[in-house]
């Protein structure tokens, strides 16, 4: 199933240790010629309208936290209401209880990510999400201070909820710290992200997935193209001959998710 990832903001407060931030908010700030450094939700309806192709689910994912947005729960409510299941992968960020009010009542897939950053994300808050959701929960974390943020066991037990460790990767070679899986040769990706999980950010660019921090694979524009045009378009088929060609510096090469041609 298809799927478009929807990035709300021009910059994560969260700035996770295992995320290449810097190269999001630079490469934003590079590529974008307008003022926006938040999604409206205007340009979102006019880019949901140019959506009819391939994509079934909304993930309010990307580059950043999604709830960092003031008007998020606006922004999940359209896109239930145009026929898509919505998804959003959240910090709980800013968390309070009414905002998780707002987020169980909106009753969709919620994924948590137990982070690493500075800012304090209370147990009490992930506790309550847990006792109040009325699906599986979903947790993920990527270091030990993460995991220390987990609800109790009883808890996770009680309500079946599913805990994951994940190994931090670079992110197609955008966090310098953490060594790529750099593959010879021309490449193919194992998830087809790109038709299949694109990111459109703030001001309706559309990169071409979500290892694409530094947004140096720009495909097209959702406030004045369909989604079908983007994936007809020249700068695909571009996409496409690079990750033929062999070169071992391009995205796709140092990614997790590619694997050699044979």
């Amino acid at each position: 199933m298809s799927w478009l990832e929807v990035t709300l903001t021009a910059g994560c407060p969260m700035m996770c240790s295992y995320c290449p931030q810097d190269n999001y908010i630079k490469g934003y700030k590079s590529i974008n010629q307008t003022s926006k450094k938040l999604m409206s939700l205007e340009d979102y309806k006019i880019i949901l309208n140019n959506v009819d192709y391939r994509v079934k689910q909304i993930h309010f994912t990307g580059f950043t936290e999604s709830l960092a947005h003031p008007q998020w729960d606006s922004f999940i409510e359209h896109t239930r209401a145009k026929n898509y299941k919505a998804v959003v992968n959240t910090t709980l960020y800013n968390a309070t209880f009414e905002k998780i009010d707002r987020l169980i009542d909106l009753d969709i897939k919620v994924r948590i990510h137990l982070t690493d950053s500075n800012i304090n994300v209370s147990k009490d808050m992930i506790a309550y999400f847990i006792s109040k959701y009325k699906r599986k929960a979903d947790f993920k974390y990527f270091t030990e201070k993460g995991q220390s943020l987990l609800p109790e066991e009883t808890d996770i037990k009680r309500k079946h909820a599913r805990a994951r460790s994940g190994r931090p990767q670079s992110r197609g070679g955008n966090l310098k710290h953490i060594p790529s899986k750099i593959i010879k040769g021309p490449v193919r990706c194992r998830r087809n992200s790109f038709y299949r999980g694109n990111v459109v950010i703030p001001n309706g660019d559309v990169a071409v997935c979500c290892s694409d921090f530094s947004l140096k694979y720009i495909l097209g524009n959702l406030l004045n193209q369909k989604l079908i045009d983007i994936h007809k378009s020249e700068p695909i088929k571009n996409f496409f001959n690079k990750m033929k060609s062999g070169d071992e510096k391009f995205i796709c090469n140092n990614c997790f998710f590619a694997e050699k041609i044979c």
